[in-house]
């Protein structure tokens, strides 16, 4: 089911580019919980490429994509790499909670 939303999301407009990794983000979920990680960490790379067309708009998704990353890398048992991508996950939200802070107090 959601291969198929992903096939209807992209022939869809272009615009839909963070609704699309969204999708893909969840379908690499699901195959985590399959325990199928090496399909998980193709599509959530996928995912990630897409987010970041789309940034700044799409940080959240970006960083729920590294988040996954790091669940991907802890089933596996790698934990150095699963700290790693936890790590860039909240560096990325506070970086862009900062900046959307800066831009509220100077407007």
């Amino acid at each position: 089911l959601l291969r198929e939303a992903v096939t209807i999301e992209r022939s869809c407009h272009s615009s839909l580019e963070n609704n699309i990794a969204s999708t893909i983000r969840h379908l690499s979920e699901a195959f985590v919980l399959l325990d199928e990680t090496d399909k998980a960490i193709e599509l959530t790379k996928e995912a990630m490429d897409i987010a970041k067309v789309s940034l700044p708009s799409s940080y959240l998704e970006l960083a729920g994509c590294m988040n996954t990353l790091g669940a991907c890398y802890r089933s596996r048992g790698e934990y150095d790499n699963a700290i790693s991508w936890y790590d860039k996950s909240i560096q990325l939200i506070t970086r862009s909670s900062l900046s959307c802070n800066l831009d509220l107090a100077s407007s």
